[in-house]
C-alpha cells in the first residue's frame, strides 16, 4: 500500500485542509475534520502543520468517532509531507459494526488492534456519549511493515500531512468525526512555539 503516497502526490495540492491546534505539555496538537468513508475506496483527509515546526521527536494520533458497519473492511495510514507513510490499521475489528469508536494510537502502547475482536469492548456503545479511548500500537509497528511513528522521528513535522482511509470491499459505508496529531518538537522548536502562543494570546487580549 505505499504506492498510495505516489497517488496522493496527483491529489494533495488542489485539496484543502481544515486545521486547528494547541499545546498541552511537551505535545502540540493539530486537529484535522473528518468526513465521510467512501465504499470501495481511497478517502484522504488532512492537516496543515507549520513549515517551520522543526523536528518531530514523538508523535500519536487520535481517530475521534470511527463509524463502519464493517472494520475489517478498512485500512488507515498516516502520511508524512514527504509522502513516507505508517500503517495504522489494516483488517482488524472483525465484522462487527463500529459505532462512534475513540482510537489512540502510539507506538509504546501496551496492545495490538485485535485482528478476530471488536477494536472496542461493546462496539454498539458510542464511544462520543462516554468518551471511552482505545489505545493501540499502529499496526504496521506490530506487522514489521515499518516503525511505526518512530519513522517520522528526526525529520521535519512540518507541511501538510495525510489520513489515509482504504475501504478494500464494497457495499458499506462509513464516517469519522476527525483526527488529532500530538507531535512532541526538538525542544528549541517547543520553546519558540510557546513564545508565539503567548504573543498570539496577547494580541487577542488587546
Amino acid at each position: 500500500m505505499r504506492n498510495l503516497a505516489a497517488y496522493m502526490l496527483v491529489v494533495v495540492a488542489g485539496l484543502a485542509a481544515s486545521s486547528s491546534s494547541s499545546m498541552a505539555g511537551d505535545y502540540v496538537s493539530y486537529t484535522g475534520a473528518g468526513g465521510d468513508i467512501d465504499d470501495n475506496d481511497l478517502t484522504a483527509f488532512f492537516v496543515d502543520v507549520p513549515a517551520d515546526f522543526g523536528v518531530v521527536t514523538d508523535l500519536e494520533l487520535d481517530i475521534r468517532g470511527l463509524s463502519h458497519p464493517f472494520p475489517d473492511d478498512l485500512e488507515i495510514y498516516l502520511l508524512h509531507p514527504t509522502f513516507a507513510t505508517i500503517k495504522i490499521l489494516q483488517d482488524q475489528g472483525d465484522g462487527v459494526d463500529l459505532l462512534g469508536a475513540f482510537l489512540t494510537f502510539r507506538d509504546a502502547a501496551l496492545n495490538a488492534p485485535p485482528d478476530e475482536s471488536n477494536l472496542v469492548p461493546n462496539p454498539m456503545f458510542d464511544s462520543r456519549a462516554g468518551l471511552i479511548t482505545q489505545v493501540y500500537r499502529p499496526q504496521g509497528l506490530v506487522d514489521g511493515s515499518d516503525g511505526g511513528f518512530a519513522d517520522f522521528e528526526g525529520i521535519p513535522g512540518g507541511g501538510r500531512w495525510g489520513l489515509l482511509i482504504v475501504d478494500d470491499s464494497m457495499g458499506d459505508t462509513g464516517s469519522f468525526d476527525g483526527f488529532t496529531l500530538r507531535i512532541v518538537p526538538e525542544p528549541m522548536t517547543m520553546s519558540l512555539l510557546a513564545l508565539g502562543a503567548l504573543a498570539a494570546l496577547r494580541r487577542k487580549r488587546r
